[in-house]
């Protein structure tokens, strides 16, 4: 959008197959298995003020856990970033014995 050029929409898919000797593993307990789980995913990010982003997102999962025994689920969340609108002081500082000091000291 042209008045918000900073905001990004974005769309992913995610897919996870379990492995062979998982789903034996499972099989043998008992525990029955998908061969996959796939979650297609829906975000959006906007930056309120320079220091608070929001980054709100509907999920929709298929075969949520690879557990048949669980429905197909929707999963809605909100994200949000706090900072102080540059990189944070990062500093280490770490004493070797019988020598000098490595690192940056604040």
């Amino acid at each position: 959008w042209a008045e918000r050029p900073d905001d990004a929409l974005g769309f992913a898919i995610a897919y996870a197959r379990l492995g062979d000797p998982y789903r034996a593993a499972q099989a043998f307990d008992g525990l029955a298995t998908t061969s996959a789980e796939v979650s297609y995913e829906l975000v959006y990010s906007t930056n309120l003020t320079p220091w608070l982003a929001l980054r709100p997102g509907v999920q929709f999962v298929q075969n949520p856990g690879a557990d048949p025994a669980l429905g197909d689920a929707w999963v809605i969340g909100l994200r949000f970033e706090v900072s102080k609108g540059g990189a944070w002081q990062q500093a280490a500082r770490r004493e070797v014995p019988g020598g000098p000091v490595v690192g940056r000291v604040n």
